[in-house]
This record gives C-alpha cells, sequence and structure tokens, in this order.
C-alpha cells in the first residue's frame, strides 16, 4: 500500500502505538516530533505518489497557537486532495455536536485517544476509521496485537483516557453504564433536579448529593449499599457526567448542589464553527486583565461569555455554562493559567489562537 499516514499527536505513546499498528497492516506511517513546522511537513507529504491522510491532534494544533479552524482552512487551500481525521489524545469520548464540527470544518471525524491496556475498545476503532479511508477494508486484530507487543512502552495510566476507561472497567464490573445511568438520573423517574437556592444565588437545573446517593441506591441497577452508591457518585463526577454547581467540591452524601451537562436539543443543534467565530468576532471583549498584580494578556472573562451566549442564543444559564465547557474541551479555549474548568463568574479565559 503507497499512500502514507502522517500523524501529529500530542501523546508521544500514542502515536507510536497508532503509527505500530498502521504498519502492521502494511501502511506507511509518519509520526510527526512536536518540534516539526506541521505545514511544512504537510507539504512535504504531498510530494508523494499519493496525497497521505493526516491524523492531527487538536491539542497539538492549541500548543501551536493555531486554531483548529484555522488549520482546516489552510489545508483546503493548500492541500485540498489529502483527508484529514482529527483526533484528541484526551478525549474518552466524543460527542456528537463535536463530530458535527470536526466534519463541518472538513475532517472525516474527530477521533478520541486511545489507551494502550483497552486497545479493543479505543485503539480498534480508529484503526478501522483509518483503513477505511484508505480502502484497506478493517483491521487486523492479530497483527495489531503482535505489532504492539513488540513496543517497548509500558502503559501511561496517568492520562485522562486512561483513568477514564479505569472508571469504566470499575462501573461496568458492578453493571452500570454511566452513559445509560446519566440519562436515567434525568428521565422520568430520575433525580430531583430543579432550581434552587443557597444564600443569595440560585442554581439552575441541580440536584442535592445526599438525595443522589438516595436515589443511586435503588436505581444504579440492583439495590446497593450507600457507601457503593456514594462510590458510583464520585465516579460519575470523575468522568464528567456530573459536576459540582461551583467546580468546588467532590461528590458528597450531604446538602452539596450538582448538575448533569446540559444535554438540550437547542444546544446540540448549534453549529460550535458559528458560536466560535461570533463569540471571538465581538461576542466578548478580549484585552488585557490583571489580578492579583499578574497581567493575562489578550483574554475574556467567563461571566461575560455566559452572558453573550445566553443572549445571542436563547440558552439558559446551565446550557450556556456546558457550552463553555465544550469550547475547552475540544481545545478553542483555555484558562489563562490552565487551572480552572469554564466558570460562569469573573475567570479569564483565551482562544488558543490568541496565545500567538
Amino acid at each position: 500500500m503507497s499512500r502514507q499516514v502522517v500523524l501529529a499527536l500530542a501523546s508521544e505513546q500514542q502515536q507510536a502505538v497508532v503509527c505500530a499498528a498502521l504498519t502492521a497492516h502494511g501502511v506507511v506511517a509518519t509520526g510527526l516530533p512536536l518540534s516539526a513546522h506541521l505545514e511544512t511537513a504537510v507539504m512535504q507529504a504531498m510530494r508523494g505518489p499519493q496525497p497521505p491522510l493526516l491524523l492531527i491532534d487538536i491539542i497539538v494544533l492549541a500548543q501551536l497557537a493555531t486554531g483548529t479552524d484555522e488549520f482546516c482552512a489552510w489545508k483546503r487551500s493548500h492541500c485540498a486532495n489529502a483527508d484529514l481525521l482529527l483526533y484528541c489524545s484526551e478525549l474518552h469520548t466524543v460527542p456528537a455536536q463535536a463530530r458535527a464540527w470536526a466534519q463541518r470544518l472538513g475532517a472525516h471525524d474527530l477521533l478520541p485517544g486511545c489507551d494502550l491496556v483497552h486497545r479493543r475498545q479505543s485503539l480498534l476503532p480508529t484503526m478501522n476509521s483509518i483503513l477505511m479511508l484508505l480502502g484497506a477494508g478493517v483491521a487486523n486484530e492479530t497483527a495489531m496485537e503482535r505489532a504492539l507487543l513488540a513496543l517497548p512502552t509500558t502503559p501511561d495510566d496517568r492520562t485522562s483516557v486512561a483513568q477514564a476507561w479505569r472508571l469504566h472497567d470499575e462501573l461496568h464490573q458492578i453493571g452500570v453504564d454511566p452513559d445509560t445511568l446519566r440519562v436515567k438520573m434525568r428521565g422520568a423517574g430520575g433525580i430531583d433536579i430543579r432550581a434552587r437556592r443557597f444564600r443569595t444565588k440560585t442554581y439552575d437545573e441541580c440536584f442535592i448529593g445526599h438525595e443522589a446517593v438516595d436515589w443511586l441506591m435503588q436505581n444504579a441497577g440492583a439495590p446497593r449499599p450507600r457507601t457503593e452508591a456514594l462510590r458510583i457518585g464520585q465516579a460519575l463526577l470523575a468522568l464528567g457526567r456530573i459536576y459540582h454547581v461551583g467546580h468546588e467540591q467532590p461528590f458528597l452524601d450531604g446538602h452539596f448542589f450538582y448538575r448533569t451537562h446540559a444535554d438540550t436539543p437547542r444546544l446540540s443543534a448549534l453549529d460550535l464553527c458559528d458560536v466560535v467565530a461570533r463569540l471571538r468576532d465581538g461576542g466578548v471583549r478580549i484585552r488585557d486583565r490583571k489580578f492579583h498584580g499578574v497581567c493575562y494578556p489578550a483574554c475574556f472573562v467567563g461571566a461575560d461569555a455566559v452572558t453573550w451566549i445566553r443572549n445571542a442564543f436563547e440558552l439558559g444559564e446551565h446550557e450556556a455554562s456546558t457550552l463553555g465547557q465544550r469550547l475547552m474541551d475540544l481545545y478553542m479555549v483555555h484558562h489563562v493559567t490552565n487551572s480552572q474548568p469554564f466558570r460562569n463568574g469573573h475567570f479569564f479565559y483565551r482562544f488558543y489562537q490568541d496565545e500567538k
């Protein structure tokens, strides 16, 4: 097979794993080091007998202070014949809205990160996606396993993808699917989700920790002791299926407010390309800001973004906050010190494109 696959992944281990699996299928795989000039390397690959297939990590683009939309526009102009798959080495799963965003940009798909331990569940679908675009059929699992056993690598269980798979294992061993359970929590007979007030602030669409533990004891599959129900709630929070309204507490069996991320038709229908373009082009004020004597250049305030999103797209506060976090998950924006999730408050965020 003469067609080349060019990879630029933020995780060196994931890049080595994908390259080895491709080589086992007779595919010429070139993994680019993070020090490489991405556009130059792609143009060099274009000189081959056939246009390459590009597998590009959106984290790499963020590290290069290049927006994914900016790179995709460059790719359309300079190497339109090359196929593109986007990748995110820190994503365990990819929501439908994120896949639609990638496809709108001109990529065939957005693929989640791979975990060496759970390669059948994570690497195999990636291989099938690549081989399908190459017209090479489906992955040969035996050949892939043989190639991976020869790698001088050990699993890195510190990555978010590895941790998520480990939590999934723990839940599935006791008969719990986190996504099915999250839907059940929000459905008829689910947890009491409604607006609640604490001191002077009202929090929309939230539930109380100890009430959730009560519910999980009876509704997470078989009846469970309270300690196990609490561990299930803690796993759901670690997996990002639920979160504390102020992002300040773990999942606790007490009077603390939590939410599931908003999942509404009007939120899912939004075009993320349009959201980012409008948000960056006058939606929020981007300027240098100071906090405790430190200057943070070219940033915006989380609360301002939530207000604008609510007004521009007629969303609730919870939906707007969920949308802001999704932009962070897709490496379009980040907290200026990378120490906070997306919060509706006086917190500073920056578009990766403004890092230049």
